[in-house]
């Protein structure tokens, strides 16, 4: 059909194999089965992107800002009672890990996968937490070095944001979730650049 011989049809499989993209099984009832999309599939080829250059740190937070602003957005209009406690929670954690760089960051991540999932959209909630993990990552980097007094400051400042913008969530306020967005990403900037 195609005028392509098995080799080159079997290199193709394997690299979409290796991509994580298809399933192959053997035997008679064998053959390649297109993978559904899961957060490895979607966040590998990002951070090559990022590493190699061809998205640079402006471009991501960009993205970050437009990404962030939708999902609090739409948990504004569609959040569960199940999604406002889950909401609380994870502030509850970051605020008894102020002084923790890395258990910070895992309650801050927290809290973005919840805000997201809270939006009730399966691609965003997706891509939320790619380019979370990605932005954590150039964010942790940055403040490494912070003394105990600078991280507790900038943890706070985070914390305060996301007090912020659950507020504007819970009180069902789309436009107050999305200027409390815009003073998270802010500081975000201001801290990595």
């Amino acid at each position: 059909m195609f005028q392509r011989s098995r080799p080159v049809v079997r290199e193709a499989l394997r690299m979409l194999q290796q991509e994580g993209l298809i399933e192959t099984a053997v035997g008679s009832s064998g053959g390649a089965v297109i993978r559904g999309v899961s957060l490895k599939s979607v966040e590998e080829p990002l951070k090559n992107l990022v590493a190699m250059g061809a998205i640079n740190l402006d471009e991501l937070l960009e993205y970050r800002h437009i990404n962030d602003r939708s999902c609090a957005r739409l948990a504004a209009i569609h959040h569960t009672e199940e999604d406002a406690e889950a909401l609380r929670q994870t502030l509850e954690g970051a605020k008894a890990n102020l002084d923790s760089l890395f258990s910070f960051q895992e309650y801050d991540v927290a809290f973005h996968s919840a805000l997201a999932k809270a939006s009730h959209n399966t691609l965003a909630s997706l891509i939320n937490d790619v380019i979370v993990r990605l932005n954590t990552d150039v964010f942790v980097e940055t403040i490494r070095d912070y003394t105990p007094e600078q991280l507790r400051e900038i943890n706070l400042r985070i914390y305060n944001t996301h007090y912020a913008i659950m507020e504007a969530v819970l009180a069902h306020d789309p436009d107050g979730a999305d200027r409390a967005v815009a003073a998270m990403v802010r500081l975000f900037q201001d801290t990595v650049h």
